[in-house]
């Protein structure tokens, strides 16, 4: 659709077609807000049922960490978006990872299942990942 004019935005390239570009906006937007639904609703239930708080109380504290990151640090919206999705991400990789080990010590079923070997591939690229951002943003 954009023919010889690629873009770093993938949208821009394809401005003569309105339409396109609406739809394309709308994936994109819908793509973001699904992701930060799920990492709010599993942060919620964190707070909820680890804190046992109640549930209007761990709802606005989930929905309000972002608000206030975005009011209190002098960021763009996608720098603060960028520093949130990396860290939560390596955050959950690192707990899931931990879990996964607790489950192969218990069960020696799920240790024939579960190779160590793809256990540490993929720590060290959510780890490493999440450090490069650091190291080189």
């Amino acid at each position: 659709l954009s023919g010889g004019a690629p873009s770093g935005d993938a949208l821009s390239g394809i401005s003569t077609y309105p339409v396109m570009l609406r739809i394309g906006a709308a994936l994109g937007f819908f793509a973001v807000a699904t992701s930060y639904w799920m990492l709010a609703t599993n942060f919620k239930h964190v707070i909820q049922f680890d804190f046992k708080l109640s549930n209007y109380t761990s709802t606005v504290i989930a929905l309000g960490v972002p608000v206030a990151l975005y009011l209190l640090v002098q960021a763009s919206f996608f720098e603060i978006m960028d520093f949130v999705g990396s860290t939560a991400l390596s955050a959950e990789v690192v707990v899931l990872f931990t879990l996964i080990l607790a489950i192969r010590n218990k069960d020696s079923e799920a240790r024939a299942r579960i190779p160590l070997w793809g256990l540490i591939a993929c720590a060290v690229v959510f780890v490493g990942g999440f450090m490069a951002h650091f190291l080189f943003a």
